[in-house]
């Protein structure tokens, strides 16, 4: 485990919190965990959703009886008709909250954890746009390093860039 950058005040988080980007290959515990995501490389780029909430890697949570790989390649797919193969966990986002749980956080207080995985590609399908996702498409590591929803991982693409394109 080691930890690549952190962020402090998140907008998008009850304040004041912190969040960790961290490079690792074990999992936190399982009842922390909030949502995966996947880092799908292809030619020395990485997969990108269009989605609801502007560019962002595909991913999402997990639904009753799935496991964590199972989430990945289904949301992966619902979100870019992209089928994956060989996922490896590379690493998480660790958000901790240090205000008093606010009244309607659905989510696992004060620690929770996103997970990203590297995964390659299985199989490209044709790509239909839906009511959550507009788009699909492969980014260099400077596309990426512009787009506002992956500024809090960028450490952890970096690394993924280095190892896997």
């Amino acid at each position: 485990m080691r930890v690549l950058g952190t962020h402090s005040n998140i907008s998008w988080l009850p304040k004041p919190n912190k969040i960790k980007e961290v490079l690792s290959s074990t999992l936190p515990p399982i009842e922390e965990i909030t949502t995966v995501f996947g880092l799908v490389t292809y030619q020395k780029k990485i997969l990108v959703a269009n989605l609801y909430r502007d560019w962002d890697l595909p991913g999402g949570h997990r639904e009753e009886g799935e496991s964590l790989e199972d989430t990945l390649a289904r949301e992966i797919e619902e979100e870019t008709s992209i089928r994956i193969k060989n996922p490896t966990l590379i690493g998480y986002q660790q958000m901790e909250l240090f205000a008093p749980k606010p009244e309607r956080y659905r989510y696992p207080y004060p620690i929770s954890y996103q997970l990203h995985y590297h995964a390659e590609i299985c199989e490209i399908k044709q790509f239909s746009e839906d009511e959550e996702t507009f788009g699909r498409d492969f980014f260099c590591y400077e596309e990426i390093a512009k787009l506002p929803n992956l500024q809090l991982r960028l450490n952890l693409v970096r690394h993924v860039f280095s190892q896997f394109t």
